[in-house]
């Protein structure tokens, strides 16, 4: 069915992960696009300095310190946007915790904590989102954050690329039920290669994939007011990093193939 999404400036966009480069970058780029802006993480200390940063220049802004891998907290920040904007047009969850190494080395506990946040985050999250968005019997865009690898694993993020798999799968499913439910939601997933975090300090000596988080919080921002299934952020073959570090273990040309064989989005300019 066609949706219609609105235009950003008359929109409220709530943005979990709201501390990451990610999350600030899509803040700022809502924002000064005129949209209402909801930010929320685990730090409340960035999410009010990003806020305050905002209302600063005159934009709309309200931040709510949460844990998506609580579904209390997810109600809590549903919650905190309708009391201050009335509702919410797009839920972007921008979330990511992200585990390098082989899968025989990590912990349960990293494993816990990683999916806690990366998948049933993101569960708690679209559920109420579909669910706002089919009380109020009108559009809406839900946009969940995979990576290039939740298509095929790698040998670097394995624990990373099983719950990234998870999340493609979820999303995958949930808009199958929306298409049959015939309901007015976009559901977007979004590939990046890893875009540029604290934890990248990390994964450069990996020679991991990285993106400028601008380029991620553009397609982003496409997504919020243009119905996507998937979208892939990539670099030209001759700049991708991944190439020569893995092309000997016979996994860096096919994970670039299986990204072009995709549906690709170049980075929108609006």
């Amino acid at each position: 069915m066609s949706i219609s999404l609105k235009k950003l400036k008359d929109q409220v966009i709530v943005i979990t992960g709201a501390s990451s480069k990610v999350g600030i970058a899509t803040a700022k780029m809502a924002a000064a696009k005129g949209a209402k802006v909801l930010l929320t993480s685990k730090n409340e200390d960035a999410l009010l300095q990003l806020a305050t940063e905002l209302r600063s220049k005159g934009y709309p802004a309200t931040w709510v310190p949460a844990d998506i891998g609580r579904e209390e907290d997810v109600h809590k920040i549903a919650e905190a946007a309708i009391r201050t904007f009335g509702r919410f047009d797009t839920w972007v969850n921008s979330s990511d915790v992200s585990l390098l190494g082989e899968s025989t080395e990590a912990t349960q506990d990293d494993i816990k904590r990683m999916f806690n946040m990366n998948y049933r985050g993101i569960i708690y999250s679209s559920q109420i989102a579909i669910k706002h968005f089919k009380e109020r019997g009108v559009p809406g865009a839900l946009i969940n954050m995979s990576a290039v690898w939740s298509d095929r694993g790698t040998v670097i993020p394995v624990p990373s690329s099983a719950s990234n798999f998870s999340v493609k799968e979820w999303t995958d499913n949930l808009r199958a039920d929306i298409a049959k439910d015939k309901l007015p939601v976009s559901i977007t997933l979004l590939h990046p290669g890893k875009a540029v975090t604290p934890y990248n300090e990390t994964m450069k000596k990996h020679k991991v994939m990285v993106y400028p988080a601008g380029s991620v919080a553009e397609n982003i921002i496409y997504a919020a007011q243009h119905p996507k299934e998937d979208i892939h952020v990539y670099v030209k073959e001759s700049k991708h990093p991944i190439l020569s570090s893995l092309a000997v273990a016979g996994l860096g040309v096919i994970v670039y193939a299986s990204i072009k064989q995709k549906d690709q989005t170049p980075t929108p300019k609006n």
